[in-house]
């Protein structure tokens, strides 16, 4: 009797030790189902999302300018390409993980599971491409209130210059990780835990999850 009320306790003990068996744990475990995509695929779907990042800044400078001529310097003020890097950073969170240049080419993001993508993993997914970008907006707000214009402009170009040189190394090197590695997991994926998957156009669901 004493050894089978102590080996249903040690039994209890050992469940109670076994980590990750709360019910959303094995959803998480699933693997990503992602598929290779060609190179050539992505990067027009990248072309794609910066045009449209683009003409949304250009959108905004425009509007800005209409409303807000009449006050001097305004429209200097809003950090139209603040807007711009921080639709690039999140532009998978749309429709469900496909945004708009994967949508039109019948992509979208996925992670564990074949779950949309979320607001983070989004934002950590696209950051090794924009993150100097988004420290350059930053510092030419900060710089504007700046009382030396020169030492400004010197910050601004060095740093120009360094983003520059950070996306002519770190761009080859994300294609050649998304062409040779089996999965077409790029280094920004394994970052997020994300992948890309080929799936339908679908306009439907402008917010992920």
């Amino acid at each position: 009797m004493t050894r089978s009320y102590d080996r249903g306790r040690s039994d209890s003990g050992r469940r109670r030790e076994q980590p990750g068996r709360s019910p959303a744990a094995p959803a998480n475990k699933e693997p990503i189902p992602c598929t290779k995509i060609d190179i050539k695929l992505r990067g027009t779907a990248l072309a794609i999302d910066v045009l449209v990042a683009s003409f949304l800044g250009s959108l905004v400078s425009f509007i800005c300018f209409i409303f807000l001529r009449g006050i001097p310097q305004a429209t200097s003020l809003v950090p139209t390409q603040l807007l711009v890097v921080g639709f690039l950073l999140v532009k998978d969170w749309f429709f469900q993980g496909r945004g708009i240049g994967k949508n039109l080419l019948g992509l979208k993001v996925v992670t564990f599971g074949g779950l949309p993508p979320t607001l983070t993993q989004c934002i950590k997914r696209n950051i090794v491409f924009w993150a100097p970008f988004l420290i350059l907006q930053i510092l030419q707000i900060i710089l504007a209130f700046s009382p030396i214009p020169w030492l400004t402009q010197a910050v601004l170009q060095l740093f120009t210059a360094a983003s520059t040189v950070y996306v002519l190394i770190v761009l080859p090197l994300e294609a050649w990780r998304a062409s040779e590695s089996p999965d077409g997991r790029r280094f920004g994926d394994q970052f997020a835990g994300t992948g890309l998957a080929e799936s339908t156009m679908d306009f439907s669901h402008f917010f992920g999850r």
